[in-house]
């Protein structure tokens, strides 16, 4: 048998991923809208992002996660809205948020950052008018 060659690997951080806080959102929100209004995160390829860093796409796609966060109802089951975008490495920090509704974007550093970039954009004017207009539709398709 080969000797080992990895030396003694790395114990991983105790963090959450950006794709678990933001499952853990879509559940609130769910939740606080009586199941009105669902949260959908989904991975999805950073080539469709419109995240531009000067490099050739496919090096992006091979260096970066890309993790969407939409809202929608089942009562109007064809329509879905972006409200962000994260793209991050594999070594999660530092990250991208973009704020697909307010056009901002954050730059996290840490976890913390995360948690204040989401908090602005999930409870922007912009967001809660969106919220409040899906709300509405699916109110009067029932």
């Amino acid at each position: 048998m080969s000797p080992d060659l990895w030396g003694q690997l790395p114990v991983p951080e105790k963090i959450k991923t950006p794709y678990t806080i933001l499952l853990e959102q879509a559940q609130i929100l769910r939740d606080k809208t009586n199941g009105i209004l669902i949260g959908s995160v989904k991975r999805g390829n950073p080539l469709i992002t419109g995240f531009s860093m000067g490099r050739e796409r496919e090096e992006l796609a091979k260096e970066y996660f890309t993790v969407f966060f939409s809202v929608n109802s089942e009562i109007i089951p064809n329509y879905t809205y972006t409200i962000l975008i994260i793209r991050h490495p594999v070594q999660i920090y530092p990250l991208t948020v973009k704020d697909e509704v307010n056009d901002i974007a954050y730059e996290c550093k840490t976890e913390s950052d995360l948690i204040d970039a989401l908090g602005i954009t999930l409870s922007s004017n912009k967001v809660m008018a969106v919220l409040g207009g899906l709300i509405s539709l699916s109110n009067s398709e029932t």
